[in-house]
């Protein structure tokens, strides 16, 4: 076969064209840390390696929804002891003024301190985390509680985020859950002097009470409360008046209500925790699913250095011989 002079020019321009490629190529892998700069480099790895990436992310939008929902949950936590260290206050207080025996100079203080333990509630109970209100449902733009009324304006909305794949959690609680004690059915308490106090659910969260006779005939009084502000509200009221049976009437539905935020709060209890897990067990997957792409995409430093050496060494050659072959011509053979 005869081999002409455009045929070993031609294998010298591809064979240079290839290994100034393959050296471009493994700078490329050097400078950027990645072996796989283009999906024709390794079409199953890139696959591989895009779907590492959608699972980094994702578990990096759970994290940031768990983040968040631990913060929501943790002022919630926290609000939900000062309140049911107020309640205990007021119990405190409903039993030091019961005695009846109180001046009327004393029992404008008691009332007014009774006053005082309810606007700390409204306030607390208003609570709002930057823009939104804890315990507004998703009406969380609306302040719960009236400051006048002490009626509840928010909704019994559950706001859940997504903590997995097909994992949600509830991030509020409502007002009514927690601040309204609802008997479930109507019951009856005696207090002092024989009197019987009735308490019967009325609409929504409301409590009507009457206070009857020893008789339980006659209706000596009747008041009716939604909620653990309201029934601060008629304490102060009753303890200004020297209503001992009014105040008495309240201790039973102020147990419930304290009984209520307890375990409400046992519940946001264990949602922090499940949180916690959760928190951990996305750190280990994004930290796998980190290291299954690191594998995949980077490049063996040492190893590319290696290839960088001998691709340069190759070219040096090639560039060499491809010299000394293209610069002989005819007039070199008839010399």
């Amino acid at each position: 076969m005869r081999i002409t002079s455009f045929t070993i020019y031609n294998q010298l321009q591809q064979s240079l064209a290839k290994a100034m490629s393959d050296y471009s190529v493994t700078n490329n892998r050097l400078a950027t840390g990645k072996k796989i700069l283009a999906p024709s480099d390794d079409v199953n790895g890139m696959m591989r390696a895009m779907s590492y990436r959608v699972s980094i992310n994702d578990s990096d939008q759970y994290k940031r929804n768990v983040d968040g929902a631990t913060t929501n949950l943790s002022l919630t936590d926290t609000t939900l002891t000062s309140i049911s260290d107020i309640i205990a206050k007021v119990k405190a207080l409903t039993t030091t003024s019961m005695s009846g025996t109180n001046d009327a100079s004393l029992r404008s203080s008691l009332s007014q301190q009774a006053a005082q333990w309810r606007d700390s509630l409204v306030g607390l109970a208003n609570t709002r985390i930057t823009d939104r209100f804890l315990f507004s449902g998703f009406r969380s733009d609306q302040q719960p509680y009236d400051p006048v009324t002490f009626d509840y304006q928010g909704d019994n909305g559950a706001m859940s985020v997504p903590i997995d794949h097909g994992a949600t959690i509830q991030i509020n609680v409502t007002g009514n859950d927690t601040f309204s004690y609802t008997p479930v059915a109507a019951y009856v308490k005696q207090i002092s002097g024989g009197l019987n106090v009735h308490y019967t659910p009325g609409a929504g969260t409301t409590t009507n009470v009457e206070i009857r006779d020893a008789a339980d005939t006659t209706v000596l009084d009747t008041f009716n409360f939604s909620n653990v502000m309201q029934m601060t509200d008629i304490l102060g009221t009753a303890i200004g008046t020297n209503d001992t049976a009014r105040m008495e009437a309240l201790v039973d539905p102020l147990s419930r209500v304290q009984e209520q935020v307890a375990v409400v709060q046992s519940d946001v209890g264990a949602r922090m925790s499940r949180l916690q897990d959760q928190s951990s067990r996305l750190t280990l997957n994004t930290n796998a699913q980190k290291n299954f792409l690191s594998a995949t995409e980077d490049a063996d430093m040492n190893e590319t250095i290696m290839q960088l050496q001998m691709t340069d060494t190759t070219l040096q050659a090639l560039r060499a011989a491809s010299s000394k072959i293209i610069s002989q011509s005819l007039f070199d053979f008839l010399k």
